[in-house]
């Protein structure tokens, strides 16, 4: 739940309104906000501080500390913001495709948002700044550096999401459309902080969507990627804790 006391902060992070937040265009005002103010990264995955989605720490963390987080974290805080706003949505488990192959085991949260008799894919913490929701229907969904966006039903209420560029199509994740409560995400959590199949605890994942360009933070190399391609410029470790702060607005504790 969102406290009363805690909008003018959330409202100053985001750069946004509440209150004037409805519908469609209103649901993509908060998506984009999120994935502009908010980074998505793991450097509390990666020091084996535990993921804490309650909603106090995160306000705590993404809004008052300026941090980022993970899919648990950012979802779930972008679930609280639409209930304020009066929006019917609910969280859903999904699996992501790693080099092709699906998980066996759910390591991804996204949300389902319902308006007009129609449901949409919300999605702020996977990483690749999805600014706008996507129908569930089969049409194709938004376009965003290069990439088009689509969520394909498979049949027994089974979805996944598909990007398409100009080198193909590729999944990137599959989900039932089943509503799962916060607590029920407890093993993906784990698999995520402890799996050694979980890409986090070996790496820096840290991105934004700045204008029209996503700046990604990588162990070895800044990745800055537009729709008129992509730049990769190398860094030394030494600098990482400046580029943290300059580009994401991170100060690491």
């Amino acid at each position: 739940m969102i406290h009363k006391a805690w909008i003018p902060q959330i409202e100053q992070r985001l750069g946004l309104r509440l209150s004037e937040l409805n519908g469609l265009e209103g649901a993509n005002t908060l998506c984009q906000a999120m994935v502009s103010s908010i980074p998505f990264e793991n450097l509390d995955v990666l020091s084996g501080v535990a993921i804490n989605d309650e909603t106090s720490h995160l306000y705590q963390k993404l809004i008052l500390s300026c941090r980022g987080g993970v899919c648990f974290e950012l979802n779930n805080f972008l679930f609280e913001l639409l209930a304020h706003c009066g929006y019917r949505a609910y969280r859903v488990a999904a699996r992501m495709f790693v080099e092709g192959e699906l998980r066996d085991v759910a390591n991804h949260i996204a949300l389902v948002i319902e308006l007009d008799n129609c449901k949409y894919i919300a999605d702020v913490g996977d990483a690749r700044a999805m600014c706008q929701v996507i129908p569930m229907d089969g049409t194709l969904g938004f376009e965003l550096l290069g990439i088009t966006h689509q969520i394909k039903p498979i049949g027994n209420d089974s979805y996944q999401l598909w990007l398409y560029d100009d080198s193909g199509d590729s999944p990137r994740y599959q989900f039932i459309d089943k509503p799962y409560q916060r607590i029920d995400f407890k093993e993906a959590i784990a698999f995520i902080e402890f799996d050694e199949r979980s890409i986090f605890t070996k790496q820096w994942v840290v991105s934004k969507l700045q204008g029209d360009t996503r700046i990604a933070l990588s162990d070895e190399h800044i990745a800055r990627t537009s729709s008129r391609g992509k730049t990769i410029t190398p860094y030394h470790p030494n600098e990482r804790s400046v580029l943290l702060a300059e580009l994401f607005g991170i100060i690491p504790d």
